[in-house]
């Protein structure tokens, strides 16, 4: 009751900014409000995960389930094209937010505007030179016809929808990065739930891969140009004007943005080629296990949802100098996620089995190893989740990628020599645990220590 009326306090109560403590108070609101709407987003992220698998392997097969969920982890993959621009946004406007500098958020969001329209532009051009030459036969390793003549299409729709979606999301990076995510969450699940939709009537009326790739992909594309009109009139302040643009703005952005794009760069080298490269030793087919219980882990994983309103908490924090409150929150951010970890892995290799049998209706049927390798991953997930939102801010943000440049390398090392050692789907998420856990929580937590020794006199 006591921690009931307190959260309830917390949401209700106005709290004097000049102050430290309630400036720490204010961000908890505003962290508990985008940990609440991304709760909700993540349940509705759920139901899409459940319908697409659920309709999805009956309706598709394995094969071009397979496929679909292969081309659609590509999206990770192809994040980095934004060359870390977003995610610099998210750092401007939490560290201005800090410093009440109005003028330096409206800059960003001018140049990310001119920087991520051109990179959508490139992306499309180059995409309609290469992608229709390749052999997607042979990079999926494909064996049905069906399956081979919707490859080709099937990708060139994913990524058209992807490089149009790039300038859409400026507005919620920087909603993120003023504390201010439970908007930006507000439209993220009003896209997922049209996508879902137009999902269901695709499979009903037996439409193409391509067909249902459009439908769950193109909603929130439309809605994320409805969500920047509407942030754009809402905060009318950072309506950006043409002098905005300027070389110097999109270098400061590149700037860090080219430590994120590093970051990316190795996550999705370290653990997003999973699927590819289980693809192509195993075949597709092997992915489709994969794909679901990597689905089943990531619904388990709930302590993202309270980990990541805290990196534009973090962030302001830091700009103020207010590291007594930034050390306290980490600490107790680790502990409670550590907890939430450790519920979610014992579920996943208890029950993971039964839930996924029921999920596909007998389709998928993992094996231990693979369960036991993704309730590990979700205990290491709450210690890198904590670290990373705590090192994406100030200067740690440089020595962050350096120990995850390193951890990443021997991730992948390791999981192409456990899946072709072992012939299984598990060497891929052992080789992401191994690495992950000797080579960036490790040195991350001595990086975290070291900086609050550093920064706090007792």
């Amino acid at each position: 009751m006591k921690n009931i009326a307190y959260i309830k306090s917390l949401l209700l109560d106005k709290y004097d900014l000049s102050t430290e403590s309630g400036r720490g108070k204010t961000r908890l609101k505003l962290a508990l409000l985008a940990s609440g709407s991304t709760g909700f987003s993540k349940l509705i992220s759920l139901l899409v995960v459940v319908a697409s698998v659920r309709w999805g392997i009956s309706y598709l097969g394995e094969e071009r389930y397979g496929l679909w969920m292969t081309i659609t982890a590509m999206i990770t993959l192809m994040s980095l094209a934004d060359l870390g621009i977003n995610n610099s946004l998210v750092n401007l406007a939490s560290n201005s937010s800090g410093k009440d500098d109005i003028l330096s958020i409206r800059k960003g969001i001018a140049n990310a505007i001119a920087g991520l329209t051109s990179i959508a532009f490139i992306t499309l051009l180059l995409s309609s030179i290469v992608l229709s030459g390749l052999d997607w036969t042979s990079i999926f390793n494909l064996k049905s016809q069906l399956a081979i003549d919707e490859a080709g299409i099937s990708v060139i729709v994913f990524v058209s929808i992807f490089a149009l979606s790039l300038p859409t999301t400026i507005a919620q990076k920087v909603l993120v990065g003023l504390q201010k995510g439970w908007q930006a969450n507000i439209w993220i699940i009003l896209g997922q739930s049209l996508g879902i939709m137009a999902l269901w009537i695709a499979i009903q009326n037996e439409s193409s891969l391509p067909v249902l790739i459009l439908s769950l992909a193109g909603p929130p594309l439309v809605v994320n140009i409805f969500c920047t009109m509407f942030f754009l009139r809402q905060y009318s302040h950072f309506i950006p004007r043409i002098n905005d643009i300027s070389k110097e703005g999109l270098r400061k952005l590149l700037s860090s943005g080219g430590l994120f794009f590093l970051i990316q760069i190795m996550s999705l080298l370290g653990s997003a080629t999973d699927n590819l490269i289980i693809a192509n030793q195993l075949g597709v087919t092997f992915v489709s296990e994969f794909s679901v219980v990597q689905r089943l882990a990531m619904m388990l994983g709930i302590a993202q949802l309270f980990i990541a309103p805290l990196w534009p908490a973090f962030g302001e924090s830091l700009s103020r100098g207010d590291f007594k409150w930034a050390k306290k929150t980490f600490y107790k951010a680790l502990n409670i996620s550590i907890l939430a970890s450790l519920i979610g892995g014992v579920v996943l290799m208890v029950a993971g089995n039964l839930i996924i049998n029921a999920w596909t209706d007998n389709y998928i049927s993992p094996n231990i190893y693979l369960l036991a390798g993704f309730s590990l991953h979700i205990i290491l997930a709450s210690f890198g989740g904590c670290l990373s939102v705590l090192l994406n801010n100030a200067e740690l943000l440089r020595k962050q990628a350096l120990i995850f440049f390193v951890a990443s390398i021997v991730s992948i090392l390791l999981k192409f020599v456990f899946v072709g050692y072992f012939q299984a789907a598990s060497g891929a998420i052992f080789g992401t645990v191994i690495g992950y856990g000797l080579f960036y929580v490790i040195p991350g937590m001595a990086l975290v220590r070291a900086y609050f020794q550093e920064n706090i006199v007792n």
